[in-house]
């Protein structure tokens, strides 16, 4: 990746963090800004919401529309309700889904957090090494922002190709690369994640095998992505005819 690349969209970049870590997380805003400035990216953390916006509202709407979503750890993040429950949890749902990019960050020692829902992730910096343990600290977060242009590089890669088959360039890459253009993936996986759990179970049942590949316990975008990526593996039926029996049941349920 160069200066001299062409720049496509930018990739919209979550910060999910605590406000005891806000030193850290400047600095990492700092050691990113020049994929930045070169409009590979953008920021958003919730010092953006302006005075008389509903702030759970605004955080809702930038974690659903970001392309990476940066979980900066440290033991008051993990102790966080609203970032453990809120944040992390639709992080994940968008993980499973395929339509965002995760990235622990280990800001702080942590005891656990493996054992997160986050912890079967691949983090930064690499082997999981906090960023204050690193000598001198500014090594750790070049570690971390070579991680993230990476994930950039990779995205966009994804982006390039999709254009090239006809994608809106402004859409956000799978994470899981099926036979359909990305955007309509996307919105097929949107779709099945808005259903509600009885016609989640009602539709795994239109189509045959699928029961044996989506969990009976999983939240309705868990199983959304489980459905997904079945149909799109080697033994899969292919999107189309997720498509098929979610468009057959819309109109069985019109009638």
């Amino acid at each position: 990746m160069s200066p001299s690349e062409p720049c496509e969209a930018p990739i919209s970049l979550f910060y999910s963090y605590s406000h005891k870590d806000q030193v850290l997380r400047d600095k990492l805003e700092t050691h990113l800004s020049l994929l930045k400035d070169q409009g590979f990216i953008r920021h958003w953390d919730d010092r953006r919401i302006e005075a008389g916006t509903e702030w759970d509202g605004a955080i809702s709407e930038n974690l659903d529309k970001a392309g990476i979503i940066l979980l900066l750890v440290s033991a008051d993040f993990v102790a966080s309700r609203y970032c453990r429950d809120v944040e992390v949890a639709r992080a994940m749902e968008r993980h499973a889904a395929g339509t965002a990019r995760v990235i622990p960050v280990i800001l702080r020692p942590f005891y656990g957090w493996h054992d997160a829902p986050f912890g079967k992730l691949q983090a930064l910096p690499r082997d999981g090494k906090p960023v204050i343990k690193w000598r001198p600290r500014d090594e750790g977060f070049v570690d971390v922002a070579r991680g993230v242009r990476e994930a950039v590089r990779s995205l966009r890669a994804n982006t390039s190709g999709s254009s090239a088959r006809g994608t809106h360039p402004g859409t956000v890459p799978s994470l899981f690369p099926g036979r359909v253009p990305a955007s309509d993936r996307a919105s097929l996986v949107r779709a099945l994640a808005q259903l509600d759990p009885t016609d989640m179970v009602m539709l795994v049942t239109m189509i045959e095998g699928a029961a044996r590949h989506v969990s009976d316990h999983g939240t309705v975008p868990e199983q959304a992505g489980e459905l997904v990526r079945w149909a799109e593996s080697p033994t899969g039926p292919k999107l189309a005819a997720i498509q098929e029996a979610l468009d057959s049941f819309s109109d069985a349920c019109r009638r």
